[in-house]
């Protein structure tokens, strides 16, 4: 069971946005974004996370949590939420449209989906067996809770998005980077802004790369084939900039590709090598999950590329390849092609 974003102490749920007063550790900044990585900036550690953040931001409310590496959804670590444990952390921000955004496992709760008594904007609920629920609220304190996904899936991570509007005091919940409901009513239409986020667990549950930005999964305002919070979040490059690092390619195919979109060296590159005898090397990375074929061409300016014989579906799978193919008399043009698995 889980509750986000200030401000409710119910089991399963997730509550976004709040104004109850914030708890006596400091306020973090403004976009807020962890991985919960030795790399971030303040730094985690493995072990209890009260205390840890900026500022000693992250306060066990309740039972224990800590950073750990064993489970995780991306990086090197995550947060596990043991039995009957809730962790806050304060986030002010007076948006009008916030983000809040986490990867999660839960197996859900058992217990009946209730309405929490603290004000919030938006509240989840997952259920082991009646799904993934959304408070569906009247402004004053109450509300039905809706359908959202039956079942949720359990024992694996989950990326769950809540798009607060509190102009119009109404949210929208997106799973796995999809859209599945909106124009929910806010629970309490008093909630101006959010004020902290607060994740409470029924049974052991984990907690990875939890964010609250302006910039969303909504849009991809430099059309690079990348949503502008993808980009702060995961890819560290520009949500309004198509070639980050300026080297000729679009970060979202950098991504694809498995460059860097930051690093103007890092680039995809296929070496050719001539070992003799009529034949012709070629030299590339691969990554997991993509395919890659060798093309040749008589002409690269008019006639078709066409895979080399027997080099049309590489899988990659993280190391370097090397092929050979034979040379024809009119000496073809050679490319490696990339597509998804």
């Amino acid at each position: 069971m889980w509750d986000f974003c200030r401000s409710c102490t119910v089991c399963g749920v997730i509550v976004a946005g709040g104004v109850g007063s914030p708890s006596v550790q400091a306020i973090e900044s403004f976009p807020f974004i962890t991985g919960f990585e030795s790399s971030d900036s303040p730094s985690y550690a493995l072990g209890d996370l009260d205390g840890q953040g900026a500022s000693a931001s992250w306060t066990v409310l309740e039972g224990s949590a800590a950073v750990q590496s064993a489970l995780v959804s991306r990086g090197a670590r995550a947060v596990e939420l043991q039995a009957a444990s809730s962790v806050e952390v304060s986030v002010g921000a007076g948006h009008n449209i916030v983000w809040t955004d986490l990867q999660m496992r839960t197996d859900g709760s058992l217990d009946p989906p209730e309405i929490p008594s603290e004000p919030a904007s938006s509240v989840l609920y997952f259920g082991e067996t009646s799904g993934l629920m959304a408070l569906d609220g009247d402004g004053t304190g109450g509300g039905a809770y809706v359908l959202v996904l039956n079942p949720f899936p359990n024992g694996q991570f989950v990326r769950v998005s809540i798009r607060q509007d509190y102009t119009a005091k109404t949210y929208d919940v997106w799973i796995g980077g999809i859209a599945s409901v909106s124009g929910l009513g806010f629970k309490d239409n008093s909630v101006s802004s959010i004020s902290t986020v607060q994740f409470d667990a029924e049974g052991v549950s984990y907690l990875d790369d939890v964010s609250v930005t302006e910039e969303g999964i909504d849009a991809d305002t430099d059309s690079d084939y990348l949503k502008d919070l993808d980009e702060m979040k995961y890819y560290g490059s520009s949500p309004t900039i198509a070639d980050t690092d300026g080297d000729t390619m679009i970060d979202g195919d950098e991504v694809f590709v498995g460059t860097s979109a930051t690093d103007p060296g890092s680039v995809f590159t296929a070496d050719l090598t001539r070992p003799g005898g009529g034949q012709l090397t070629v030299s590339f990375q691969t990554i997991p999950a993509r395919l890659y074929a060798v093309q040749q061409t008589v002409d690269p300016l008019s006639a078709p590329w066409a895979a080399a014989p027997g080099l049309g579906s590489i899988v990659g799978d993280g190391t370097l390849k090397q092929v050979t193919v034979d040379e024809t008399p009119d000496r073809h043009d050679f490319r490696v092609a990339v597509r998804q698995q």
